[in-house]
Parts: structure tokens; C-alpha cells; sequence
């Protein structure tokens, strides 16, 4: 049964759903089977780009396939025996499935775009199969929003694609590549079920919090017992708070990821995107900048991992934004960073993400110094943290070289050597499966 017959079982009386003009019904069903059509043709039309990897296609024909039960439900709801109201019903959850899915066609039709880098989608497709599972697809994406995110969809048919939309100015860029390490982060968290351990620990740090800082508490709220956060009132008093703290837990864990798997290139990247940071509002849902900086810092020297100089210093503090509570919800993400540190450490050393044993970087950087892609990476993370040293030795002229590429003029360096790094994936890629 589609999600579509699923979600319109129960809305079979008229008055239920507000129906009153059932003359109005076969217009309202022409024009859904129209937009619905609309949409197939849409997708249709992105299938027929070139892809250079065939993900993005099975996306789309997973899409596709769930509009063609959508139009054939449509079409099933003229039998005289469908109620008027479940009509309308099917109708509404066809532009709802419109909504939800249109901007998912769009992203896919733009990992076909020749500003991404297509050499990086093997060696990330391979990390993502050891992240979730042997059948996980991979999409890289470029989309014009400046910060890297990640398409997450309910339905299960796409449950093993990972969506990674990369800023379309930078999807080239192979040394922020380490960025999609956060984004393979929530696709662990959810795989892999994070949420399940954090939530019990959340609710315990959050309560801890609250008594630590009862004083203010109980001032703000006028609650005068912490029995009173039990009942309804309290409960309901907690609620954001609570919902706050596990989303900004979710998004350092995705960081802590992303430093385990591509270490110290996994900050310069950050850095490279984020500092000093964007003035304006908060998202309550993210921890303040200060605290995600100092979170990387931190974990980066428990780690053993090198640190770009002057890293905090990079970066601007965010206010603490949002309602007196939204203290709470950052005191208690940050209370929980040695549990999410374990959890990422836990999984990624599972999961066969990091290499532990160290590798001799400069091996690896002479190559790209001599304008050669490198050869024998033994992890993809070193290979781009060759090509961050060489960025800062050869191409941001912080010390001086007698280097093939340091004798190109300062305007060529930079894409040469993002040619040597993505050449470099593609002779990585080879290698890994040559090894098999």
C-alpha cells in the first residue's frame, strides 16, 4: 500500500475533512492529475541527463515510481464508490508528495553538473558503503545555499541514499571535500540509531543542568520545586529545551565524525567555509560557532589530531540567542560531548572509517609539489591533508619553495593543484579497487 492510500484511510467522512462542494471534486482532480503529470514529466526529463554516476538515476526512478502510484490512485479515486472527502484527501496528499519531493528532483538533476567534482564521488561512495551498509548510494550534489547540508527523506525506498548538496561555488573544491564527512555523519546517526542512546542521556544532563542553575531557574519560570518538572506543565516547560539540545547533539556528533574520518583536513576545511562566521540570528538547532570550535579543538587533541594555528581565534562568538532556556539546551549539548565523542569514535573505528596508522605526508605532498597526482594513499583523509599542506606551503605563499608548482604564477596554483588532488582520487580510487 503507497504512502498515499496509507495517509488518506481515515479521512472518509465528509464532515471530517471539511467537504462541502462536491461538484467542486472533478476539477480538483483534473488539476492534481495534471500537476501530478506535470511532475512525471519533470523527472522524466531529468533522467535523460548524463550522469556520471548511475545513483542519481536510481533516485529518480525511485521517485518516479512512487508519482505513477500517486497518478494511479488519482485515477482508481473516480470509482462512484470512493468517498467525495477521501478524494479530496487523496488530492491533498498528492501536492503535499509534490512539495516534498520537486526540490529532491532538482537536487538530483544538479549531481549531474559539471561544477562538482565527479572524481571525488568514488573514494566517498566507498566510505559511505562501510558507513551504512554495502548497498548505500551516494549523491553529491551542488545547491546555491553557501553551507554543506544533507537530504534526508522518511520513505524507505531512499533510506540507503546518502544526499550530500555541497555550495555550488565551492563543489569543485576538492580540499573541502572533508565537509561531506559531517554529512555521512547524520546518515550514521540515523543508521546506526545515535538517537536512541543520546535521547535517556539528554534528559539526565538537561535535568542536571536545571538543578545546577535552579536560582535562575525557578526565577524565570516561577516554578518554586524541581517535583513540579514532572508534571504536565513542566514536562511541556521542557519539552524545547530538550528538542534543542538532541538536534545540537546530532550536529556535533556529525562534526566529531568528520574529524575522526578526515582529521586535521576536516578543520582547515571548516575553517576555510565557516570562519569568522555569518553575523544575524542563531539557529537555536545548531550549537553557538564558539562552542562547535571549541568542541573540534578539544576533541582534536584528545585525538592526537594537529590543529590549523590560531584556530579558535579564527572565529567570531555567536550570542546566546533565543529564549532564556535555550541556555539550558547549549549548557546540556556541550555536557554531553564525552558520550558523543565516544559514540563517534566507537562507530567510525567499527565502521573501518579511520586509519590509525600514520602515513608519511610528505610522500604524498611531493608528488603534488612536482605537479604529479599522488600515488599509494593508504585513506582518503591523508590525501587531502597532503594537499592542505602543500596549499599552505606552495599556493597561500606562507613559506618559501623552490617547487615546480610554487614556480607557477600565484593565479595558477590554486587550480592546479585542486587538478593534481582530484587526478589523485581518481588514481585512489583505481588503486583501492586494483587491491581487491
Amino acid at each position: 500500500m503507497c504512502a498515499l492510500h496509507r495517509a488518506t484511510e481515515s479521512c472518509t467522512r465528509s464532515e471530517r475533512c471539511g467537504d462541502k462542494d462536491v461538484a467542486a471534486q472533478p476539477k480538483i482532480l483534473r488539476a492534481t492529475l495534471a500537476r501530478v503529470d506535470a511532475v512525471l514529466a519533470a523527472i522524466d526529463t531529468a533522467s535523460g541527463i548524463d550522469f556520471p554516476y548511475k545513483d542519481s538515476l536510481d533516485a529518480l526512478n525511485i521517485v518516479a515510481a512512487e508519482f505513477r502510484d500517486i497518478r494511479q490512485t488519482l485515477v482508481d479515486s473516480t470509482n462512484p464508490a470512493i468517498a467525495p472527502a477521501a478524494l479530496k484527501g487523496y488530492c491533498a496528499r498528492a501536492l503535499d508528495a509534490i512539495f516534498g519531493n520537486l526540490p529532491l528532483v532538482g537536487f538530483l538533476a544538479r549531481s549531474a553538473n559539471a561544477n562538482g567534482a565527479p572524481e571525488f564521488h568514488g573514494p566517498m561512495r566507498r566510505l559511505t558503503a562501510k558507513a551504512i551498509g554495502k548497498d548505500a548510494k551516494l549523491v553529491i550534489s551542488s545547491e546555491w545555499d553557501f553551507s554543506p547540508f544533507t537530504l534526508l527523506y522518511p520513505h524507505n525506498a531512499l533510506s540507503e541514499f546518502v544526499l550530500v548538496g555541497l555550495p555550488m561555488s565551492e563543489s569543485g573544491n576538492a580540499l573541502v571535500a572533508p565537509l561531506a564527512g559531517h554529512e555521512l555523519g547524520h546518515n550514521i546517526w540515523r543508521h546506526h540509531k545515535v538517537l536512541q542512546r543520546v535521547v535517556p542521556l539528554a534528559q539526565e544532563k538537561l535535568r542536571a543542568c536545571i538543578s545546577g542553575r535552579w536560582t535562575d531557574f525557578k526565577k524565570d519560570t516561577g516554578f518554586t520545586d524541581p517535583k513540579q518538572l514532572d508534571d504536565l506543565i513542566g514536562q511541556t516547560l521542557l519539552a524545547d529545551p530538550f528538542r534543542r539540545a538532541v538536534a545540537q547533539s546530532e550536529e556535533l556528533f556529525c562534526d566529531l565524525v568528520g574529524l575522526r574520518v578526515f582529521g586535521e583536513g576536516y578543520l582547515y576545511a571548516f575553517e576555510y567555509l565557516l570562519a569568522p562566521g555569518v553575523s544575524g540570528d542563531r539557529s537555536t538547532d545548531y550549537p553557538r560557532l564558539q562552542d562547535r570550535v571549541k568542541v573540534l579543538q578539544s576533541s582534536a587533541t584528545a585525538w592526537e589530531v594537529s590543529s590549523p594555528a590560531a584556530f579558535a581565534e579564527s572565529f567570531e562568538a555567536q550570542d546566546l540567542g533565543g529564549l532564556f532556556l535555550q541556555s539550558f539546551a547549549d549548557e546540556t549539548a556541550l555536557a554531553l560531548v564525552p558520550d558523543l565523542m565516544k559514540f563517534a569514535a566507537e562507530l567510525t573505528d567499527l565502521l573501518a572509517l579511520v586509519k590509525h596508522t600514520d602515513q608519511d605526508m610528505e610522500k604524498l605532498a611531493s608528488r603534488f609539489k612536482a605537479l604529479v597526482p599522488a600515488t599509494g594513499a593508504r585513506h582518503l583523509g591523508w590525501l587531502i591533508n597532503a594537499g592542505w599542506r602543500v596549499y599552505f606551503s606552495e599556493v597561500a605563499g606562507l613559506s618559501t619553495s623552490n617547487s615546480p608548482l610554487s614556480k607557477l604564477k600565484d593565479e595558477d596554483r590554486p587550480r592546479v593543484l585542486n587538478e593534481l588532488l582530484l587526478k589523485s582520487f581518481e588514481v585512489f580510487e583505481i588503486e583501492e579497487l586494483q587491491s581487491k
